[in-house]
């Protein structure tokens, strides 16, 4: 049965060179962005300065490895799913094989040891890898799987994204511990606005997870109440950013909740009749644009994140276009797709 996603190209023995950035795009470097964004965030509040730190280079390797890793499973048990929200192209479309996978994974995970095992990381950067690992390992893994449980997926991302890499950003800053305020006070408006932007994309979502059977926070809350929590956490963010001296969560926050009140989408119809596709676009493009402004907000302080948001936006761009331009996450499907869509769906 056509879910409209590509068609699985025929299998090869090996791994054809042709596919290697299917490969790379597996791993959702795209989510690497949010990670560099809050790792720099955390060593910036801690007195880091604007330019990169070598030193802190082999701890940011570390995190972005186990995400990887992460990421490289949830996309592989979410695949169904990902054919119907249109990403996750090369494990959705059947191009990466189960044993390239569990390589990959194995590879991402050495790299993790290996670099977090450098004598220049601390201890305490040690203990939030640790937790990031293990934070992982709950939501993709079963019997656990906390990316199926409602409230706890959303906690996951808060916590992994909003609260681990900013305390491992600010371990690796020279004046971490100098501050009024303890690393941890500082993260509670960063885990607020992950939260934000994690609610808007399950928002995306929503109509696939709620398709293959997954009970994500959005989909148990409904819509209508999933929104209204969104502007809650996006109020919260930038309350808990202004109370703690924090100005980029702080503004921030304000920006995200009139980015939702003014453009969120009207609910999509039926599935299959374009205006669902629609929905999920524009919940995507908000995402991307607070991302985005997140960045440039904290360009000021911490030069890392936009380029890395730069390089790797300009490369996501060039491998969309090579797989046929399905613009994901800032498009919708194109007419063509669209049209196959809606065939299929009389069909059905």
């Amino acid at each position: 049965m056509n879910d409209g996603a590509p068609a699985a190209p025929p299998r090869r023995s090996g791994v054809a060179w042709g596919t290697w950035p299917d490969h790379l795009v597996a791993l959702r470097p795209l989510l690497w962005i949010p990670a560099i964004a809050l790792f720099e965030a955390g060593r910036a509040e801690g007195g880091g300065t604007w330019w990169p730190s070598l030193a802190a280079l082999p701890a940011l390797v570390s995190l972005l490895s186990i995400l990887s890793a992460v990421h490289l499973a949830n996309g592989w048990n979410d695949r169904a799913g990902d054919r119907l929200n249109r990403k996750g192209v090369g494990l959705a479309s059947g191009a990466l094989r189960g044993r390239t996978v569990a390589v990959m994974g194995g590879v991402l995970l050495l790299l993790a040891l290996v670099s977090g095992a450098c004598l220049i990381v601390s201890s305490g950067a040690r203990l939030a890898l640790l937790a990031a690992l293990g934070l992982g390992a709950a939501y993709v893994t079963p019997p656990l799987e906390w990316k199926r449980r409602p409230g706890l997926d959303l906690l996951a991302q808060a916590a992994g994204y909003g609260v681990v890499a900013f305390l491992l950003g600010a371990e690796s800053s020279p004046s971490a511990g100098t501050k009024s305020l303890s690393p941890l006070e500082r993260a509670i408006p960063y885990a607020f606005g992950i939260a934000t932007v994690g609610l808007i994309t399950m928002l995306a979502d929503r109509e696939g997870d709620e398709a293959v059977g997954q009970r994500t926070t959005v989909v148990t809350l409904g819509r209508r109440s999933a929104v209204s929590l969104t502007l809650g956490l996006a109020a919260a963010t930038s309350i808990a950013g202004l109370a703690s001296g924090a100005w980029t969560p702080g503004l921030w926050g304000i920006l995200a909740l009139a980015a939702v009140a003014l453009f969120a989408p009207p609910e999509g119809g039926a599935p299959g009749d374009g205006d669902g596709d629609r929905e999920r676009a524009r919940w995507n493009r908000i995402a991307v644009a607070l991302q985005i402004t997140f960045v440039l907000l904290l360009v000021t302080r911490a030069l890392l994140p936009f380029v890395a948001a730069s390089v790797l936006g300009v490369a996501a761009a060039a491998h969309d276009r090579h797989r046929g331009g399905h613009g994901y996450p800032v498009r919708g499907e194109t007419r063509r797709e669209r049209g196959s869509i809606r065939r299929e769906a009389r069909r059905r």
